[in-house]
């Protein structure tokens, strides 16, 4: 059973699932939206204490750090569905899945989450999130020491995803 055994987030990497108060409040509800929603796997919860996996491995030991993290990913589905645009699954070709969801927080906005093979995404990336909610540029150097970060956990067995996030407008003319 695949479970989240460490990680990099915002510019630190942890040895293990941090606890909730170690990332930011941005960092937190990023992590939040897109493990809850850019996902259509669950979780069973066997009278035997048993947790069973439905859907995909990997967005499955997403669920269960969501909840280590103390979010209901259930609960967070029930209350963003409304602002829920477009779920883009997984696709061989695209080595990722996303969601595209209206930012209530930000109107006129819409955010697209991204989660999927390390290495693509960051190869797609512009920019890293800092804890402070800054961003550091995606220049040649930043990306080689993130695919370092990548192989140096591959190399040990790992399998890496990278999430990511991208806000657009939602009224656009040049767009279809």
């Amino acid at each position: 059973r695949m479970t989240v055994v460490e990680g990099w987030f915002s510019g630190r990497s942890f040895p293990s699932v941090p606890n909730p108060e170690e990332l930011s409040p941005l960092v937190r509800d990023l992590l939040k939206l897109n493990g809850s929603m850019n996902s259509k796997a669950f979780l069973v919860d066997e009278p035997t204490g048993v947790t069973t996996f439905v859907g995909s491995r990997t967005e499955c030991a997403l669920l269960v750090m969501l909840r280590k993290l103390g979010f209901d990913y259930n609960q967070v589905r029930e209350e963003t569905l409304p602002n829920q645009v477009k779920l883009f699954g997984f696709t061989s070709a695209r080595k990722m899945s996303s969601v595209l969801l209206k930012d209530p927080s930000n109107p006129g906005t819409l955010r697209l989450f991204n989660k999927g093979a390390a290495d693509w995404v960051l190869k797609k990336s512009v920019a890293l999130l800092n804890e402070d909610g800054s961003t550091t540029p995606m220049n040649e150097g930043k990306l080689a020491e993130m695919l370092d970060v990548v192989t140096s956990m591959a190399k040990r067995g790992l399998r890496c995803i990278c999430l990511s996030y991208k806000d657009f407008p939602e009224h656009d003319s040049s767009r279809p």
